[in-house]
């Protein structure tokens, strides 16, 4: 009996010692995730000031920097272009755009 106890509980100790001895993939670096969330392309009123709809930033080991560049003027109708831009901690690099469009609004025919 205590052979049969002994085998069984070796056995075991075999299937986990295998189990965890598996090669662990290393941890590859992947670049930044931005995700442009809201509207896209985005529609603002001449003349207003212009809120961002939001963007979504994240980065598998961490976000050291981020940044966004743009020339938007809302005091002139047209087309524009925002460019978000995220560095993660080992110098990875992603950048995403959302268009906007700066527009004569539905409530504001009377006023321009």
């Amino acid at each position: 009996m205590i052979l049969k106890n002994t085998i069984c509980c070796l056995s075991l100790f075999s299937l986990l010692s295998i189990a965890g001895c598996k090669d662990k993939e290393p941890d590859v670096e992947t670049p930044p995730t931005i995700i442009v969330t809201g509207q896209n392309p985005f529609k603002t009123g001449i003349y207003l000031t212009f809120v961002d709809d939001s963007v979504r930033i994240s980065g598998r080991f961490g976000i050291d920097s981020v940044w966004m560049e743009h020339n938007i003027d809302t005091s002139l109708l047209g087309y524009y272009q925002i460019t978000y831009h995220a560095v993660s901690f080992s110098g990875m690099t992603a950048e995403a755009q959302r268009d906007v469009w700066v527009v004569v609004m539905p409530n504001q025919q009377n006023k321009t």
